[in-house]
């Protein structure tokens, strides 16, 4: 051992020998801190009969490695030991209530929707389970010890220059691991898209954080540059042709779009029996309508990312792990709101009858071309009716109807209004005085009261439809509504289990790929060719309205209309070809499949479109 290091090494433990008793407690409990946080954060929300050992290791190091970093800052064991023990609490029960509210854990994108996440936090019940108490109780205790305990020395220079110099070495060794290699992932540490929370589990869920922040980044496509881009849509448009015979025959209707809030239904999953039908209206459409499932993102929350697909025609496929609006958008992109604006739509109105900066929105619809939103804070309080705390669809749909009648008065252009609900956001925990539960399970072996509130619910915003198709029935001008559930609500998985019949980890990933899919409508006051029992996901929804209600289509939506009859379904747990098999998009098991170059092609555009504005390729997107 070189002299300097035999001689730090004693002067250090010389300095153990001379500390007080006080500060030796204090020493051995920074050293089992680490421990202590990580076994409470695995009791909260792990499971150590299926906790991998060496990963457990390395969660342990990770947690001793920012406690490190406060302490070289700091040069206090006090200090480190408490704020570690802090955020380590705050992680905890951070992990705990996301994945109960909405069905999967943390990643490290919620950071970015923290004030999305604020805005309805106060619904839900934070009733404590008996492990985050014992949690609450051990963290109280590791910090009121690390409070009390004298810290009369602190690590003198002599020690702190070289301790800091390996702290840096570890530091860019912690950031490779973490950051910039592929380490974890060769390590088998990886988050299965429909076994989240086993995933988070089997690593433990500081690990598994991380891991979600390794996945969010967005690679430049492989052979991506303007030049092949511009051949890649030239090819396209000489392959699509122009059919010049339909230009006559193109619509420019009303185009009213809403995305209802959690509306699903959970009878398709399997066996619920009710007291009376849930839909009855849309089920009894068929006249001059298109419909069946439409296959998300998402589940039980992060609405925007099914908001995001449907208005620019891009798919999550390619983004995994990540928020568009919150993360992705900063500068103009093009998608429905500009192909109808460029096609002599004046006005285009987007509304959410809820806070407006929510997921950014105020920011982002200007991007996407918005002219107007309308937030709650645009409803006066004589014309909002709320069922439990939300306002609700019969609200939205009245809102819909005067926006029509108010731009037939100002504008000879057809009307355009993107509409994202409100009244059926959970939590469904409880009862209220407004909200009638008139429909029943009448099956005891599935009775669930959430399930029960969620499909009056549903049935409430089947009716509201109806209040919007009646009226729009009657109106001259051509127009059409489109519409279509975000995800599917965050209930019970017991009672999920029991409509699916069988455990959730035993579903196979065509099975769990039912649980990402709701119920969609295309409808019209003229005459399209109807279509029913339709599989498609959101990303193709816009482009497929163009279709079938004879809109002139963008080279753009053509494209997603050809490429939608090769992969009908592209969403980000993976996709489903022609062929009827399903690819999953797990750590890159779809490659080889025979739609490959198809998907690269999309990725390519997609990149254009997103990431790359100055260059974007505009004649192929408007």
């Amino acid at each position: 051992m070189p002299k300097f290091l035999r001689k730090m090494k004693d002067d250090f433990f010389s300095s153990i020998h001379n500390f007080t008793m006080q500060t030796k407690l204090l020493f051995a409990l920074f050293a089992l801190t680490p421990f202590i946080n990580f076994f409470m954060i695995e009791l909260v929300n792990g499971d150590f009969s299926v906790l991998r050992h060496l990963i457990a290791v390395l969660n342990i190091l990770v947690i001793g490695f920012l406690m490190i970093t406060v302490f070289m800052i700091t040069n206090s064991m006090k200090i480190s030991i408490v704020s570690i023990t802090a955020l380590s609490f705050i992680f905890s029960y951070a992990c705990y209530f996301v994945y109960k509210f909405r069905g999967s854990p943390l990643y490290f994108t919620d950071l970015s929707t923290i004030g999305a996440a604020a805005g309805v936090a106060g619904e839900y019940d934070y009733t404590l389970t008996a492990q985050m108490i014992i949690q609450l109780i051990v963290s109280l205790l590791v910090i009121a010890a690390a409070i009390f305990l004298k810290e009369k020395q602190h690590l003198e220079k002599e020690f702190r220059l070289p301790l800091l110099g390996i702290y840096g070495v570890c530091f860019v060794l912690f950031l490779y691991i973490f950051v910039f290699s592929t380490t974890l992932a060769s390590w088998n540490v990886k988050i299965h898209h429909f076994h989240t929370r086993s995933s988070y589990r089997k690593n433990g869920a500081v690990v598994s954080f991380i891991r979600t922040a390794q996945m969010t980044k967005v690679d430049r496509p492989e052979g991506y540059s303007i030049e092949a881009v511009q051949a890649l849509a030239d090819k396209i448009k000489d392959e699509l042709g122009e059919d010049v015979s339909q230009k006559e025959a193109y619509k420019n209707p009303n185009v009213i779009v809403i995305m209802n809030e959690s509306f699903a239904d959970i009878q398709s999953l399997g066996q619920l029996p009710t007291s009376e039908e849930v839909m009855p209206f849309i089920n009894s459409l068929t006249e001059n309508t298109v419909k069946g499932k439409a296959y998300v993102s998402v589940y039980g929350g992060k609405t925007v990312n099914s908001e995001f697909e449907f208005l620019t025609g891009d798919s999550m496929f390619f983004l995994p792990k990540v928020v568009p609006y919150q993360m992705l958008i900063r500068k103009p992109i093009e998608g429905l709101t500009s192909t109808l604006l460029s096609q002599g739509y004046e006005e285009a109105i987007a509304m959410h009858p809820y806070k407006p900066g929510g997921y950014s929105r105020n920011k982002v619809y200007p991007l996407l071309g918005f002219s107007q939103y309308l937030s709650q804070k645009d409803f006066s309080k004589k014309e909002i009716t709320r069922i439990r705390k939300w306002i609700s669809d019969d609200t939205d749909v009245k809102r819909i109807i005067s926006e029509y009648e108010k731009h037939k008065q100002s504008y000879d252009s057809p009307f355009y209004m993107f509409n994202v609900t409100m009244q059926n956001h959970g939590p469904y925990d409880e009862d209220y005085d407004n909200f009638d539960v008139n429909i029943k399970i009448t099956d005891p072996n599935y009775y669930n009261a959430e399930a029960e509130r969620f499909i009056n619910l549903a049935h409430l915003s089947d009716a509201s439809l109806k209040t919007l198709v009646d009226y729009f029935e009657q109106v001259d001008e051509d127009t059409v509504i489109v519409f279509f559930g975000d995800h599917m609500p965050r209930l019970d998985e017991e009672f999920y289990e029991k409509v699916i019949g069988k455990p959730i980890k035993e579903l196979s990933e065509e099975e769990n790929m039912e649980r990402y899919q709701v119920p969609f409508l295309i409808w019209s006051n003229y005459d399209i060719e109807e279509r029913e029992n339709e599989k498609i996901s959101l990303n193709y929804l816009a482009a497929y309205m163009f279709e079938v209600c004879h809109l002139e289509e963008t080279p753009f939506y053509r494209y997603l209309n050809q490429l939608r009859k090769e992969v009908p379904v592209l969403t980000v747990n993976g996709f489903y070809g022609k062929d009827g098999t399903f690819y999953s998009d797990e750590e890159d098991s779809s490659e080889g499949s025979p739609y490959d170059e198809l998907l690269q092609e999309y990725r390519l555009l997609q990149y254009n479109n997103v990431f790359d504005d100055k260059n974007r390729v505009e004649d192929f997107f408007d």
